[in-house]
């Protein structure tokens, strides 16, 4: 993995303000960044508050450093022109704070502080490093195609190479699946290992894991599926899963899912 943009020449830590920005540039809707839906503005207004205290925070160490008078939040922002009631395009914001596409790849691949988040999607936790560009922020000497263009060639190999870890840590976790039903000489023990909580499941998907358990011993094919939904509509699993019915347009019928509670 390429090593990460490197801090020195970056000069992150100036706090001087640039030459006056040109007045905002009337924005056609395909190319404006601010939604037009209020809801959608209040939250890209959270968002863009939060990113330019971020940008402080950085900027406030970097003088500490350099043993620079102390500057608050509100001189800073005032110095940068900033009114924090207001939504800016984000390349207009990058303009009025001098920011630039060297310090947007520093940002974007180092934490400095930021921690990762965790949330759970389709019953599984996803993490998301901290290594992330700024949503509301983005260079003033680009237009946002192209800094979106520039992140995501500069991401690329980044993602890739967490796409690989997730797919292998996948692999792993089915591998041992199938070696912990192929123990197991019970029916209702080997789907209940089988199911995952939280996540839908067919008949048909659930079958290739039994194919070497005991339990199913002898069943192929469409006997098998029989087995399953037979198995699945006993207790105790009849008790500890949720089903639905998943409709599918393309073949014209419903089809029966299931999960674990």
């Amino acid at each position: 993995m390429p090593a990460a943009p490197s801090a020195a020449p970056i000069g992150l830590h100036a706090v001087e303000r640039p030459p006056p920005s040109p007045p905002p540039r009337s924005r056609k809707p395909s190319k404006t960044t601010i939604p037009l839906d209020e809801k959608d503005q209040a939250l890209c207004l959270g968002i863009q508050d939060k990113e330019l205290r971020f940008l402080v925070r950085l900027y406030k160490a970097g003088r500490q450093e350099r043993g620079e008078p102390f500057i608050s939040q509100a001189d800073m922002l005032r110095q940068w022109g900033i009114n924090r009631d207001i939504l800016y395009e984000t390349d207009e914001l990058g303009r009025m704070i001098g920011y630039t596409p060297e310090k947007d790849e520093f940002i974007g691949h180092n934490a400095l502080g930021r921690g990762a988040t965790t949330y759970k999607r389709k019953g599984q936790f996803v993490t998301i490093p901290p290594e992330q560009f700024l949503k509301r922020v983005t260079p003033g000497s680009e237009t946002p195609a192209q800094t979106k263009a520039r992140r995501a060639k500069s991401k690329r190999q980044y993602r890739s190479e967490r796409e690989r870890q997730r797919t292998s840590r996948s692999r792993a976790a089915t591998k041992a699946r199938r070696r912990r039903v192929a123990d197991l000489d019970c029916r209702a023990s080997a789907l209940r290992e089988v199911l995952i909580p939280g996540k839908w499941m067919t008949v048909k998907r659930v079958a290739p894991y039994l194919e070497k358990s005991p339990a199913f011993d002898g069943l192929t094919g469409e006997s098998r599926h029989r087995a399953i939904e037979r198995e699945l509509a006993k207790e105790p699993l009849s008790n500890m899963i949720q089903q639905k019915k998943k409709a599918t347009a393309r073949l014209g019928f419903s089809t029966k899912m299931f999960r674990l509670k």
